[in-house]
């Protein structure tokens, strides 16, 4: 007696079987991380560039690209004191422009 397989499209309507676990609740907490927005600083004047959005927090040597279309490297990364009843601080990347 020999048995036949049929084989089943991904697009069958035959029921999936989803199996649960009590760590998918806790995976899908950390699905969306906190954006870090920091303001990128010019080390020779002191003043501010731009801002930009990280999806974690930049690292002394990140390189990344400003609105001008510069490609510059961090200098340093400061993270400042939160002001009174607020939990955001500020983070501050310093990097020296070419020109």
């Amino acid at each position: 007696m020999t048995s036949t397989i049929t084989p089943t499209r991904i697009d069958d309507a035959t029921p999936r079987v989803q199996v649960t676990h009590w760590t998918s609740r806790i995976r899908s907490l950390y699905r969306h991380p906190m954006s870090i927005v920091a303001t990128i600083m010019n080390t020779a004047t002191g003043q501010p560039i731009q801002k930009l959005t990280f999806g974690r927090m930049p690292k002394p040597w990140a390189s990344f690209t400003l609105e001008t279309g510069e490609l510059v490297t961090a200098d340093r990364v400061e993270v400042g004191k939160p002001a009174p009843g607020k939990f955001i601080a500020p983070v501050s990347v310093w990097v020296t422009p070419k020109r």
